[in-house]
């Protein structure tokens, strides 16, 4: 068994353990991987971000790829790689392949970060040094019945409540009765007559010096300006997102990028001020209403920042909170202290937890 970096050559290779490897490949080859891997700006030329071990007759049994993306850690911007698509093939599991190849695959990169794991890799990525940081926290916005029945069940709610739920005709009544009260108290605390949403189809320097303003509000995040935004989300090869700029006057104040997965609709990212209450609630509440004109009733946010969790809460369903605790690893024993001990800016679009 050989275990390397993968250069473009291996592509055929790479693709046929995909093929094998996944349920559904087709999400994954060949347009994301030439979007996540080859045509991703902040990987360097001719430098695949991807880890392989491939046996005597020259098979993929195990890949370890990294979405490479750009960070803030305190007052530096440096070089992020997200595990991402981390497999082994069934019939090569147990055998100590994986270790070696995610071993090999962090001793590319000074900081290596993982979200949305297996059990079985978060133990794994523990043992090799990760930590964890800061949660990232999942809460409904709108609410149909079959999501109020699932989420009260996981709870330790009284058995006739859960019947009662169970009965199709009461569960739409209920929903209903919720969505009513989560709909007035949009209203209560958002103020969108003084707020503009601009659908774009390109991010350009008004998000860059956006950034600039607000990054500071928080010590750890993957940077969010133009080049990184333009390609993560508007130049997706799969994923439509409506994307839209948020104005107050002619200042640009905010963006959020939405995204109907399914039945689901997804805030994907946001990005306002953590000191500016009303727009805020204003962003969300409009993402509620563009959902909700499409008849997308199941509406889902998440963030890791306590002012916008603090938001979320006053218009959304106070059972819904469900947390990822993400894990981040670096060479550098400064960067791991802040990683682990300051404020994070994370939402579903980070390490593309949305897809």
């Amino acid at each position: 068994m050989i275990i390397r970096r993968a250069t473009i050559d291996d592509k055929d290779a790479i693709f046929e353990f995909i093929i094998t490897a996944y349920d559904n490949p087709e999400d994954k080859i060949p347009n994301r991987w030439h979007w996540q891997f080859v045509d991703n700006p902040f990987v360097k030329k001719d430098n695949l971000p991807i880890w392989i071990a491939i046996d005597n007759n020259g098979k993929v049994i195990c890949q370890s790829p990294n979405m490479i993306e750009p960070i803030k850690i305190g007052n530096e911007i440096l070089i992020a790689a997200w595990g991402v698509d981390y497999r082994v093939l069934t019939s090569h599991e147990g055998l100590g392949i994986a270790p070696l190849v995610v071993m090999s695959n962090r001793k590319d990169s000074s900081i290596f970060m993982s979200l949305g794991m297996t059990q079985v890799s978060r133990k794994m990525n523990l043992k090799l040094g990760s930590i964890p940081i800061a949660e990232l926290n999942s809460y409904i916005l709108n609410i149909p019945p079959d999501v109020l029945t699932n989420t009260l069940k996981v709870r330790n709610i009284n058995r006739f409540i859960k019947y009662g739920l169970g009965l199709p005709f009461l569960s739409k009544i209920i929903s209903a009765l919720i969505n009513k009260w989560m709909s007035l108290k949009r209203r209560k605390y958002a103020d969108l007559k003084s707020l503009k949403f601009i659908p774009i189809q390109s991010f350009g320097q008004e998000i860059d010096l956006l950034w600039d303003k607000i990054s500071s509000e928080f010590d750890c995040a993957i940077v969010r300006n133009s080049n990184y935004l333009n390609w993560k989300y508007l130049k997706h090869p799969c994923i439509k997102y409506d994307v839209f700029l948020i104005k107050r006057k002619e200042e640009v104040v905010g963006y959020i990028i939405l995204r109907k997965k399914g039945t689901k609709g997804l805030i994907v990212d946001f990005l306002f001020s953590t000191k500016e209450e009303k727009i805020i609630f204003g962003g969300l509440s409009y993402a509620v209403e563009h959902f909700l004109n499409k008849r997308v009733y199941d509406i889902r946010v998440a963030t890791s920042v306590k002012e916008y969790s603090e938001c979320i809460k006053k218009i959304g369903f106070p059972l819904s909170r469900a947390s990822e605790i993400p894990l981040f690893y670096s060479t550098d024993p400064v960067t791991m202290n802040i990683a682990k001990t300051k404020r994070w800016l994370l939402s579903y679009g980070d390490c593309d937890q949305q897809q």
